[in-house]
Formats: structure tokens, sequence, C-alpha cells
């Protein structure tokens, strides 16, 4: 966790060193006569978790027997994986210059931190707090295992910002970007339109209390009654690696940012971008109640909470007493810090401790194992 810790710690520190006495808004607030954003403290502080990600080895839990072994069977045209066209074409483009896997890992992980910083920069209020957040929400360390679905999450983050400014022509570009590289994305592209809707805590309260009540009664009697040997029932019945009890807390967690959210409802809920967060917070809330029982909705949940990162600290900026903000800040920092590395050191979660690197090792299609022997992929993988 060691290397994690100094790769953040050194990416904040960079961007506050070169960002310092600049004062500029990000493109979300932006008005004529203000100056925008540098570039240049964004690209330095991404460099640290680039490397960090993009040279390791046998890290993620899908490392060897999903990305590693799946760029061999691609560059030999074996597509039993079934990825998606988007994720095959970056895996052909790669192998039009090397037949080395290692660049994959780098390449990947230059696209999602791009995408995510891109989305930092044009819209979060305070870029070292939600790059703290990339690692305390452990989208960082999810992203070395669920890489395709991270890379859709990161891109649809940059879809956001066009959503509010009600640009549909980029929103639906990068939406179905997103689509090529995890099909999970799909459950996203409402947003444009489900934002319209105002969420008042009334309705939300009934939405959520309506999607409770369907995973605590309809889906177990679902599961029970198909077929243990069917695709359906693997889906539902999928293990759980962190437990009742972390789901729990999961569920608790946001259900507290929920609340924070709703602090400053009325001054805010005619306002493009509270209505898309908060919105994308209610439907991760509602995903929350399926864990239970439906374990591999998790991936469905990660779409939709992935962008509190910029949520969160806009809807904190909008506190009016500086000492709430205060509390809430301290509170989301002393819980998260605990939920993920519990969940990350403790638990082991998507296996990205120990941490190795490439560096005197060879890329090799029988590395790890013979990449011709597969494991059965369902769709979430």
């Amino acid at each position: 966790m060691l290397v994690y810790v100094l790769a953040f710690g050194l990416s904040i520190g960079l961007y506050l060193v070169f960002s310092r006495g600049v004062h500029a808004s990000s493109d979300l607030v932006l008005v004529s006569g203000d100056r925008a954003r540098s570039v240049l403290p964004f690209f330095l502080s991404a460099i640290p978790l680039i490397i960090v990600s993009g040279i390791r080895y046998n890290v993620g839990t899908d490392y060897f027997t999903t990305y590693y072994s799946g760029f061999y069977r691609i560059y030999e045209n074996n597509y039993f994986d079934g990825f998606e066209f988007g994720y095959v074409l970056l895996n052909k483009f790669i192998q039009f210059f090397s037949t080395n896997v290692f660049l994959l890992f780098f390449v990947t992980s230059a696209i999602f931190i791009f995408f995510v910083f891109a989305s930092f920069k044009k819209m979060s209020p305070n870029i070292p707090f939600s790059i703290l957040l990339l690692f305390l929400f452990r989208y960082y360390f999810i992203s070395m295992n669920a890489i395709r679905q991270m890379l859709a999450c990161s891109i649809f983050s940059l879809a956001i910002y066009f959503a509010i400014k009600r640009e549909l022509r980029p929103y639906l570009l990068l939406c179905f970007l997103a689509f090529s590289f995890h099909y999970s994305s799909i459950v996203l592209f409402p947003t444009y339109w489900l934002m319209n809707i105002e969420w008042n805590p009334k309705r939300a309260t009934g939405l959520l209390v309506l999607m409770a009540a369907i995973g605590t009664v309809s889906f177990p009697v679902v599961a029970k009654l198909l077929p243990g040997s069917s695709k359906y029932a693997a889906i539902l019945n999928g293990f759980s690696t962190a437990g009742s009890l972390f789901i729990i807390g999961t569920i608790c967690l946001n259900l507290f940012i929920l609340s924070l959210y709703y602090q400053n409802y009325l001054k805010c809920k005619n306002e493009w971008w509270y209505r898309c967060f908060l919105y994308l917070q209610i439907a991760a809330v509602g995903v929350t109640f399926f864990l239970p029982f439906i374990p591999n909705a998790e991936r469905i949940y990660w779409s939709f909470s992935f962008h509190s990162m910029i949520g969160l600290p806009l809807v904190i900026e909008k506190i009016d007493s500086q000492s709430f903000r205060l509390v809430a800040v301290s509170a989301i920092l002393i819980i998260f810090t605990i939920y993920s590395f519990y969940d990350i050191s403790v638990l082991k979660d998507h296996q990205v401790i120990p941490y190795s690197t490439i560096v005197g090792r060879n890329p090799s299609p029988y590395s790890g194992f013979d990449y011709r022997y597969v494991h059965k992929l369902y769709w979430w993988n």
C-alpha cells in the first residue's frame, strides 16, 4: 500500500506546487474574464499515477486471466473473450506498433488518468480533494482490475460536462466511446434526460424505497427459481469478496453522501450540475440495495458512484456553514480511509497488493499461464 500512498502524495504535491498562486476557475463555472486552469499542473500530477499503474506486473485480479492473455488471443484473432469492439481496436492499434503486452497496461493506465484528470480540470472545484477521493473511493485500484469498465467510467465522466452544458452531440459521442469499452455503461446513457427530473427528497425517497423492496423481495425469489447452471443464475448468485458487513457499510456510506447532496437542495436544485450529480448518487444508492442479493450488481454501482469524485467536492463547496463543511470533509476522510484500507489491504479486494513491476521481466504469451487456456467469462468481466 505504501507505493500507492507515495504516488498519490506526490501527485497532490505536484499539483499544489505548480498551481500555487494561480487563481483559475473550473470550466464549469468559467465566465467572461476568468482565467482558465493551466494544463501543466494536471499533466505533472498525473505522471506518478500513470507510472505506478502502467508498469505494474500481475497486479489486479484479472491481470493475467483476462487482459495479459487476452492481448495475445486478440493478436491471433481469437475473440473468445467477447471483448467490446473499442477495446479490441485499442489492442489492435497497440499491436500495430508492438506485441509487447506491457505496453497495453501503460496505455490503458494513461487513458484512464487522462479522462479522469480532464474531468477534474473541467468540473472539480477542489482538485487535491478529487485526487484524494480517487484513492479513497478505490477507483484507482479498481482500474487495475476492471480495466475496461473503468475506462468507460472515466470517459463518461467527461461526458457529464457536456450533459451539464446541454451539448448533446459531444455527450453522445463520448457515451458511444464509453460503450465501446464496456457495455455496462449503457446504464449511464439516459443521464442527459433523467437529470431533467426534479429529484426532490420525497420523490427520491419513494424511488429508493421501491428499489429496496425489489432488491430484498423479488430477486431472491427469482434467483431460487432459475436453474443453478444457467448464466443468469450465475449473475444473480455470484460470490461477494467483501461480505455482508462490508456491503451494509457501502449502503450506509452512500446514504451519507446522498444526505450531503440534500443539504443545499433548495439552493442548488435548478443548477444543471447539481441535478446531474444528484441523479447519479440516487442511482448509486438504489443499486446498493441489490448488493446483498446480486453481488455482481457492484459493477453497475461503480458506474453510478464513480463520478462522486467530482460531485461531492461541488456539493461540499456549496455548504454555507464553514464548521459543518469542515465536519463533513473530516468525516469523509476518516470514514473512507478506513473503508478503502480495509477493502484493499485486509480483504485484498482487486488483488493490487503486493505491488510488483515489469522491471526485469520479459513479456511472453506463456507468462503466468498458457494464454490458450481461457477461463469461463460472463458479461461483467
